[in-house]
C-alpha cells in the first residue's frame, strides 16, 4: 500500500483473508486495507463485498469505528448509485456515533445522508 500498488494489496490481504484461520487480532485491519485499496482501485462493488465481509468476521466493534465502515459503506453503495442502501448505512453510521463525536463528522454524515436522499427525491 505504500507503494500504492493497490491491487497488489488487495490481492496479498485477499490470500491473507482466504486462510483457514487469519489472525483475529489484525482481521479489521486487513479489512480496513483491502477497502482502501478497493476504493483507490476505484472498485465500489468489492469494496463494499468487503465491508460486508468484515462487519460479518468484525461483529464487535467500537461504536466510532463502526460508524467509520458504515459511512464507508454508504459511500461505496452511492458509487454504485444505490441511494436507499445508501441513506441507511449513513443512518447506521449517525446511531452509531458516539455522543461525544465531533460536529463536522457528524455534519458530514448528514450531508452525506442528505445527498443519498435527495437522489431519491426525499
Amino acid at each position: 500500500m505504500k507503494a500504492e500498488d493497490y491491487q497488489a494489496a488487495a490481492d496479498l490481504y485477499e490470500q491473507i483473508l482466504s486462510q483457514k484461520n487469519p489472525p483475529k487480532e489484525k482481521l479489521q485491519q486487513f479489512y480496513n486495507n483491502l477497502s482502501v485499496c478497493r476504493a483507490n482501485l476505484k472498485q465500489p462493488a468489492l469494496r463494499l463485498a468487503t465491508i460486508d465481509r468484515m462487519l460479518k468476521a468484525v461483529p464487535k466493534l467500537p461504536a466510532a469505528e463502526l460508524a467509520e465502515i458504515y459511512a464507508r459503506q454508504g459511500d461505496a453503495y452511492r458509487s454504485l448509485e444505490l441511494y436507499g442502501p445508501a441513506a441507511t448505512a449513513y443512518d447506521k453510521a449517525l446511531h452509531a456515533l458516539p455522543k461525544g463525536a465531533e460536529k463536522e463528522q457528524r455534519a458530514l454524515l448528514l450531508a452525506a445522508a442528505g445527498l443519498a436522499l435527495g437522489n431519491l427525491g426525499e
